[in-house]
């Protein structure tokens, strides 16, 4: 039985990987994506690419917001720039890859740590559930279909999953290289936005507090890898744009009290939505059963982990302040809420798998068998009391919607629309019924009716055109 659980739980992960990679590859580039074409026009770098890069990082670290690598990574490998919409393509299916290779070097890391010795066959169900949640919930197209939220969003959040990873194996390995990584991939990670940055900073907070916990001190090896995470935290926090950004969106000065009610605001809906439309009540009652199951090491310190636990809720809280104190909004972009419900998870899942652990050790002669069979009735039945059903699962969808070429036919379509804009020169006006149709969840290609929009000037630009915008019907 467990090994065909755990052979279902392998074939799982690699159809739901398997299905969003492909849909990666009809990416086609939208908005930004067409404005770091427009900002590294007429730069003529001696060091060509590198050094254009890095001349619009740097204004854009003075001017913008301090995501110091992000704004250097994009338009060094910004697609329209070097090899246009197939290097997209390529790009976006290694993104795709990268990030679950990540999640799951991650994860890994974590019940090493976790698990006891020989024990380790849970974690394949962690990580099924994981991609699971991070594949057939959320609507996340502006991380898994567009170029520009990607670099800036979920490539640092793939970063700071692998060094978090050997942040972990440096609990228990004397390999110095564990910390070199986990400083190097930090520095990635760490140049990206507020909200992935905050986010991981606050859970190596947790993971020292727990190691405080259980040896009354932080190990050294910890003790460095806290210090650059601090480090590069703080160049990005400090970054003169981020303030010239705040004071374009709101010149009425910085309010943290708003920020806080934002922040209680932005999560409350946040969690509402996973409540009524996630269903995410049968994936935490899974990682219920999970814990039931499994076996934690000895290594690990029962109370230094309980409170571990309950800190982590802080995390989503910490990650969404900085968003309600910089922009002072209570809208919660798809590629940022591609972070904060990641944090969720990891709080609310983790919580559920000690629960489980905890029920197991004091359930005297209660068999494991009647708490499983007890946990599925509550599973179906809180599936029941929701909106939810199998038709609103994004990866079956997504698999549907490749399946019948909508994905393909958008991407023909873009393909075929942005060849004709080649060959067009002056002002010109698309109608509404020249523009492509996304499938649900792919990031749309769009024009807007304002023709000095900085999208349709960037994309006028790009095709050498005087002008661009959307028509209306009685044109």
């Amino acid at each position: 039985m467990q090994k065909l659980l755990s052979r279902m739980a392998i074939l799982a992960i690699f159809v739901m990987v398997l299905i969003n990679t492909f849909a990666a590859a009809y990416t086609v580039p939208v908005s930004d994506d067409f404005g770091t074409y427009q900002s590294l026009a007429g730069m003529t770098s001696p060091l060509g690419q590198v050094g254009n890069a890095l001349t619009l990082s740097i204004g854009t670290y003075k001017t913008w917001q301090g995501t110091y690598f992000s704004s250097f990574i994009n338009p060094l490998l910004s697609p329209l720039n070097v090899g246009g919409m197939w290097l997209l393509r390529v790009e976006m299916v290694i993104h795709s890859l990268l990030f679950f290779v990540a999640l799951i070097f991650f994860l890994h890391s974590f019940c090493n740590l976790v698990l006891a010795e020989g024990k380790k066959e849970p974690w394949l169900y962690v990580v099924a559930l994981f991609v699971f949640a991070m594949t057939c919930f959320g609507d996340y197209r502006e991380v898994w279909f567009w170029f520009n939220g990607s670099c800036v969003h979920s490539l640092p959040l793939i970063l700071m999953l692998f060094s978090l990873g050997f942040t972990l194996r440096a609990i228990h390995s004397n390999r110095i290289s564990n910390v070199i990584l986990a400083c190097i991939f930090a520095f990635g990670g760490l140049g990206g936005a507020l909200v992935v940055v905050a986010g991981v900073c606050y859970l190596l907070l947790v993971l020292d507090v727990y190691l405080l916990l259980t040896y009354k001190k932080i190990p050294i090896r910890q003790l460095i890898i806290s210090v650059v995470y601090l480090c590069f935290a703080l160049v990005n926090a400090s970054a003169p744009g981020n303030f010239v950004r705040h004071n374009v969106i709101d010149n009425t000065g910085v309010h943290p009290l708003n920020a806080l009610r934002g922040t209680y605001q932005i999560l409350v809906t946040r969690i509402e939505t996973m409540q009524h439309g996630y269903a995410i009540w049968v994936l935490i009652i899974c990682f219920f059963v999970v814990g039931l199951y499994a076996k934690v090491s000895d290594k690990v310190n029962p109370k230094a982990y309980l409170v571990s636990s309950f800190l982590l809720f802080g995390t989503p809280i910490i990650a969404v302040f900085p968003l309600a104190l910089g922009y002072s909004s209570l809208d919660l972009t798809s590629r940022a809420s591609f972070s904060v419900d990641l944090f969720i998870y990891v709080a609310v899942f983790n919580i559920a798998f000690v629960t489980g652990v905890y029920v197991d050790s004091i359930r005297g002669q209660v068999t494991r068998k009647l708490i499983t069979t007890f946990a599925v009735v509550l599973a179906v039945f809180s599936l029941s009391t929701t909106d939810y059903s199998l038709g609103q699962i994004r990866i079956i969808r997504t698999g549907y919607g490749l399946a019948t070429g909508k994905y393909q036919d958008y991407y023909s379509d873009c393909h075929e629309l942005f060849h004709r804009l080649e060959k067009r020169r002056g002002d010109v006006v698309l109608q509404p019924e020249e523009m492509p149709i996304a499938p649900r969840y792919m990031h749309e290609f769009y024009i807007t009716s304002d023709a000095e929009s900085w999208e349709n000037r960037a994309i006028a630009n790009y095709f050498g055109l005087d002008s661009i915008r959307l028509g209306t019907e009685n044109e």
